[in-house]
């Protein structure tokens, strides 16, 4: 690129040097050089081009080459003979700091500590080199900074339009430096004791140069007006207060009486509407009776429902539970295979896999029950690992070797499945549907806090001439945060024939049970079930919360209520009041510290000047 022989790398970047110094490239567009573009200036163009090739490519030898020139040096005023020349520099073209210059000198000047999100503080605007890094109030973008989608020096805009000379003259950037408490106003008013000091250091930081006499009786006059200002605000305060005074008298005068006819209006209300508030209430209580007698009737049948549904299940399907020798989880959750051989979870519940695996010599087994097992220990009583004890099994996956060969393992594919409880929007196929990652399978909200169970039948036996190793593959990865398994047990069948629904492994040791050995918590969780499942129960327990509900309060009474709590409130002050006295607390602070008052005016004004917005 820098090979003396190019060229077009030397010619480019000198146009670039003298366009950023002098406002306007010898070939302009400054990136648009080709032979349909010549330049303004040919012979000048060359001469910079080989006194940098010459120099070794050296900017900075380049820059004071222009800098030293004539041209640069030019005054912005004009004359009569070049004020419409913009080809041959015969004046210097006035141009606007670039959005970041401005931002920093804004800072230099104050003495303030820059605070750009994102970055540490005190950074400066030049230095970023992110264009996605942005001021809360968007003051660089405003002034013109290139959001660099191209290489194009089109992107960056110099014009003075509305939105930067808003940012310039009321945006929180330029305000916020020089309220900031930490800067070096304060430091530079105290240093200065004698006023035409301080504005000619203030002018000398700004602009460069002394202030003139007439600029120094400005700035006198600057405090004469602050103290002007605030007399003015004294007064404008007192006649408001004033006038507020009376005008609130009469608000409030007027408040207590819509009051005292509210309340006059409500107490008549309350009386005329007692007879029909009392006839609803005595019909909810005859409601309520009516809905606890027929609860009460449904519970009393329960024991006698769950002797029947003993007797009915047991000749159930035969189920062995399973010892599983190794139990991992791609969460790193512990998972402890307890002497019932319960599984418990701990630790990590972010989405995972459960791996298990089991030996068995069982002869053609035909099936597996999953079982979620609640427990006082779990959140909720589980059987899940969330705060509300629910889980979600996206995918249960089942493979089968000889336990001679266990990396020959064959995936084993199911023919139907069965859920004691199922969430709404979900449902066993969509467990056993191939899909492991999304957001359908088995899950239990509405029923968490006791044991839920579902039976899977496969669509071929499992022969097993001899051991083999179960691996059942639990895939939890439901987006709710974690709804994984927290206690379960995995049983197998060998019953041929329809698998139903059946019982759990707690449950279909009850049933076997002889009603006289039944323990009283066997026999009360039998119950338990029963009234859970049974719709004669759920129906009367739905109707005794219908009947509970309420009785609608009277409208009109409610109406008169809202209407008194509101004019119990007593009438606030007038908004623009309020806003007048936070502007005369500030303007005496303003007026105490009346000379750093007047530089922070001074310092915002010459900011907002030509002087200070413009090179030359």
């Amino acid at each position: 690129m820098t090979d003396p022989d190019n060229p077009y790398f030397a010619k480019s970047m000198v146009n670039r040097l003298w366009g950023y110094l002098l406002g306007k490239g010898l070939i302009e567009p400054i990136d648009d050089i080709r032979a349909g573009n010549p330049p303004t200036n040919p012979e000048l163009l060359n001469y910079l081009t080989d006194q940098f090739v010459a120099s070794g490519f050296d900017i900075n030898n380049t820059l004071r080459e222009i800098c030293n020139s004539r041209a640069y040096q030019l005054s912005v005023e004009t004359n009569p003979l070049n004020e419409d020349d913009t080809l041959n520099y015969a004046h210097a073209m006035p141009r606007r700091l670039p959005a970041e210059v401005i931002y920093d000198a804004v800072h230099s000047l104050t003495g303030s500590t820059s605070e750009i999100p994102g970055m540490p503080k005190g950074t400066r605007a030049a230095a970023l080199t992110d264009a996605g890094v942005k001021l809360n109030d968007g003051f660089l973008q405003n002034l013109g900074r290139p959001v660099r989608e191209s290489a194009c020096e089109c992107e960056r805009s110099s014009d003075l339009q509305l939105g930067p000379i808003m940012a310039l003259i009321g945006g929180p950037t330029v305000a916020s430096a020089i309220a900031d408490p930490q800067n070096e106003l304060e430091r530079i008013v105290s240093e200065n004791t004698d006023d035409h000091d301080l504005a000619t250091e203030i002018f000398l930081r700004s602009i460069g140069r002394e202030p003139t006499e007439l600029e120094f009786a400005a700035f006198d006059q600057m405090k004469q007006q602050i103290h002007a200002d605030h007399q003015a605000l004294l007064a404008q305060l007192e006649r408001e207060e004033a006038a507020w005074s009376e005008r609130r008298a009469q608000l409030e005068s007027d408040r207590m009486a819509k009051l005292a006819d509210t309340e006059a209006k409500l107490a008549a209300r309350i009386e005329a509407a007692k007879p029909e508030q009392d006839r609803l209430a005595m019909e909810r209580e005859q409601r309520i009776a009516a809905a606890q007698a027929n609860l009460d009737q449904a519970n009393a049948k329960l024991e006698t429902k769950a002797e029947e549904f003993a007797k009915a299940h047991r000749d159930g399907v035969e189920w062995h539970p399973l010892l599983a020798t190794k139990a991992t989880s791609t969460n790193k959750a512990k998972l402890v295979v307890g002497p019932d051989r319960v599984i418990t979870a701990s630790g990590d519940a972010e989405k995972a896999t459960y791996t298990l695996e089991f030996r068995t010599s069982l002869k053609q087994i035909t099936g597996l029950r999953l079982e979620a097992i609640s427990d006082p220990s779990l959140p909720a009583n589980g059987p899940g690992l969330p705060a509300n004890g629910n889980f979600v099994v996206t995918e249960i996956e089942v493979g089968v070797a000889a336990s001679d060969t266990p990396k020959e393992r064959k995936p084993v594919e199911f023919a139907s499945g069965h859920a004691s409880f199922l969430q709404g929007g979900f449902s066993i196929e969509a467990a056993l549907d191939g899909n492991k990652r999304d957001q359908g399978g088995w899950a239990i909200a509405g029923a968490t806090g006791t044991d839920q169970w579902a039976t899977l039948k496969f669509k071929q036996p499992i022969a097993n001439e001899g051991e083999v190793v179960l691996q059942v593959k639990l895939h939890q990865y439901h987006n709710a945060g974690d709804h994984r398994l927290g206690k379960f047990r995995l049983s197998a069948t060998c019953d041929t024939g329809d698998i139903p629904l059946d019982l759990s492994e707690r449950l279909q040791a009850i049933v076997l049970t002889p009603k006289e050995s039944r323990s009283e918590a066997d026999g009360k969780t039998l119950v338990d079930y029963i009234g859970r499942t049974d719709t004669e129960r759920n129906d009367a327990n739905a109707a005794l919360a219908e009947a509970r509900k309420p009785v609608p309060r009277d409208a009109e009474t409610v109406r008169l209520e809202t209407q008194r709590d509101r004019l119990t409130v007593a009438t606030a002050d007038d908004p623009n009041l309020l806003r007048l006295r936070e502007d005369a607390t500030f303007s005496q602070t303003q007026i105490e510290h009346v000379r750093l008052t007047a530089a922070e005016d001074l310092t915002w004004a010459l900011i907002n000047s030509p002087a200070f917005l413009f090179n030359h």
